[in-house]
């Protein structure tokens, strides 16, 4: 017989492992419960990493909720079942000859966290901005200084001194930044996305008649800024907009279409 584990929650939801099969966390109780090896291997790999470091020590601290809580907040109930199923399947091939009062009280912690987390709705917090004028420009290079693990950019092009010189700042303290932009506009005087790739910033291009024409900026997977400015310093002279906002459905709709867009180019 294939070793088990349960655990209860207030939705009579369980993890189970199988043979063949990896641990199943169903708050809803929807389907088989079952997880494939191969779903579980799509894992976030930030939130696999921090997941890791956490088993490591087992403990959940206070800077490791504050990092994972954003992470969660992105995903659906489903991804979020099968990430803690994931999590209890490392604890059992971490320590395959029992459980110790100990361990089993670090797992209730987990698990407790990511139901809370997943109940939890954040505040929704948007801000919009307008040229002429400096306040856009200053809006998004307090995105970039502020930003704690990553930032991917998708913008028409990027000619601004100011911001280019925020965005290789916050490369060299050592944030993850991804750029998109059009490949026509690069090649246009005062373009500053050879210098990043220079510095070692992955950048693609689009390869097409047409134009790469998105201005948008995800910061840490959580924040998203939006609208009609070019990151140019002729923007400021004219009539633009800006949106920011952490609605989390918009955020991953975002992010997806970014996703897509590196994959293609």
């Amino acid at each position: 017989m294939s070793p088990c584990f349960f655990l209860f929650t207030p939705y009579d939801s369980f993890c189970r492992r199988g043979p063949g099969r990896s641990l199943c966390f169903n708050p809803h109780g929807a389907g088989t419960g079952f997880i494939s090896v191969g779903e579980i291997k799509k894992m976030n790999p930030e939130l696999q990493k921090l997941l890791e470091k956490i088993f490591a020590d087992r403990i959940l601290s206070r800077r490791e909720k504050q990092t994972l809580r954003p992470l969660l907040s992105q995903l659906e109930p489903r991804e979020k079942a099968e990430y803690l199923g994931q999590a209890f399947e490392w604890v059992l091939e971490k320590w395959p000859s029992g459980q110790t009062k100990e361990e089993a009280e670090f797992l209730k912690d987990l698990a407790l966290f990511f139901l809370t987390t997943s109940e939890k709705k954040e505040e929704v917090e948007q801000q919009a901005c307008f040229s002429p004028g400096d306040q856009c420009a200053h809006m998004i290079r307090g995105f970039i200084e502020n930003a704690k693990r990553k930032m991917d950019l998708c913008v028409f092009t990027i000619t601004d001194n100011e911001l280019s010189r925020a965005i290789l700042d916050a490369y060299h303290r050592g944030i993850q930044i991804r750029i998109i932009t059009d490949d026509q506009k690069m090649e246009d005087k005062g373009s500053d996305i050879e210098q990043f790739r220079q510095a070692g910033i992955p950048v693609k291009t689009d390869d097409s008649e047409s134009h790469m024409h998105h201005k948008f900026a995800i910061f840490d997977s959580h924040y998203l800024l939006l609208g009609s400015y070019n990151w140019t310093r002729g923007a400021r002279h004219q009539q633009e907009d800006i949106l920011t906002t952490n609605d989390p459905k918009l955020v991953k709709a975002y992010q997806k279409q970014f996703e897509k867009l590196w994959r293609k180019f």
